[in-house]
């Protein structure tokens, strides 16, 4: 004898089947995975690249908002990155929420306590995202420069890595500053061997051939990304790259997803990362892992 179940009760147990999926899904994209923090690890092999490997700790997209929330991440962060033992230690912007005002922001004092945890022997480098440029990118600046990190705004500098040059170069954000100045790069001497920092991956395209990887962000890896889809995002960024390794005309580009959120506090299968880059000479080096 085949039992009938009432459409009312098919109907309410698909209800509450979808109430709880709903439910944990809410509850693991605004409340769990913004808090966790990955390390991600990248090897990447260069020729021109000197015989000493350089390890590049890679952050950015903070968007710092108050509350003991935040100062528990901060430490973490430190935590992590600094177990990392880095080389050099490189932040691609966006430290603060340029759409919330003063009041949406963790005080600049805060954001200088917190910068002046980092500690690595080529010291630390940064460049502004687009928040900076609309919550006010001299001040920023200015606590980042006190703070011990050298901001690169269309600049380049020549460091040394066991008695092996090199350069660092910045770009400004693309999309508040469109303009980059291309002549900072025509300093740099043929075949040496480059890192440069960008806000935005848009900014690729102008990446010079020496560098040896390009360091991006911005796009927070579309911060909810969904299997066999992808980013839900419509930026044009978003959309085009994927957090990862990419190559574009023979130049590559490593993404980080970020650590912070921005318009919404909302994270999924998109978890904030803190990116380990390792460079090694292509006598020394194994395949790239993620």
């Amino acid at each position: 004898m085949k039992l009938k179940v009432p459409k009312w009760l098919n109907r309410r147990l698909f209800l509450w089947c979808f109430g709880v999926v709903l439910t944990v899904f809410l509850v693991w994209a605004f409340v769990v995975e913004p808090r966790t923090l990955f390390v991600r690890q990248y090897e990447l092999e260069a020729a021109e690249w000197g015989r000493a490997e350089l390890r590049i700790a890679f952050l950015g997209d903070f968007h710092f908002a108050p509350g003991l929330g935040s100062a528990w991440q901060r430490r973490e962060i430190v935590r992590k990155t600094l177990a990392e033992k880095p080389d050099i230690i490189v932040f691609i912007g966006d430290f603060v929420n340029g759409l919330h005002g003063r009041t949406g922001n963790i005080p600049m004092t805060e954001l200088a306590s917190f910068l002046k945890e980092f500690k690595a022997p080529l010291g630390c480098w940064a460049v502004l995202g687009n928040h900076e440029f609309w919550y006010g990118p001299e001040e920023v600046a200015k606590t980042l420069t006190e703070s011990g990190v050298q901001v690169l705004s269309n600049d380049c500098r020549f460091l040394e890595w066991h008695g092996e040059p090199f350069y660092v170069a910045g770009f400004e954000d693309v999309s508040t500053t469109p303009a980059h100045n291309l002549r900072i790069l025509r300093q740099v001497p043929k075949g040496m061997p480059g890192i440069l920092l960008m806000h935005s991956p848009d900014s690729l395209p102008l990446a010079p051939v020496s560098a040896v990887v390009s360091l991006a962000g911005h796009t927070h890896g579309g911060q909810v990304r969904l299997p066999f889809f992808g980013s839900l995002a419509t930026g044009m960024a978003a959309r085009r790259y994927h957090p990862g390794l990419h190559t574009y005309n023979g130049k590559r580009l490593v993404l980080t997803a970020g650590i912070g959120t921005s318009f919404l506090p909302i994270r999924f299968w998109c978890p904030p990362e803190i990116v380990m880059v390792t460079l090694k000479s292509v006598k020394t080096a194994h395949p790239a892992t993620i």
